[in-house]
């Protein structure tokens, strides 16, 4: 029996919560001990200038703390393309993520 909770390859959207400072995280599970997770992905920090998230250039592996208050874990289904992942606006104030297709996530603070 396994005691993690995460499996390799599959996909996560992660939300560091940093005080007023939101981080956002796409990645690939690379392996998982029940607590911790190394993820491979890209970072989207927010634009302070026009409220937008931009994309690192580079991809990164980082060690996401799963029993961490301060962390937001979302299973993405098997079929988002993370290469293709984009912040819309959207009616209402709302803000989805999407990779192009009909795939969404609302991630508006309300």
């Amino acid at each position: 029996m396994s005691n993690t909770i995460l499996k390799f390859g599959e996909k996560i959207f992660v939300i560091h919560l940093q005080g007023d400072t939101r981080r956002h995280f796409f990645g690939v599970v690379e392996e998982c001990n029940g607590v911790l997770a190394r993820v491979t992905g890209r970072v989207f920090s927010p634009d302070g200038h026009n409220k937008e998230f931009r994309s690192r250039d580079q991809p990164r592996t980082r060690i996401i703390p799963l029993s961490s208050s301060g962390v937001i874990v979302n299973i993405l289904p098997t079929t988002v393309d993370l290469d293709k992942i984009k912040y819309t606006a959207v009616q209402g104030g709302k803000l989805h993520i999407t990779d192009g297709t009909a795939w969404h996530l609302d991630i508006s603070p309300t």
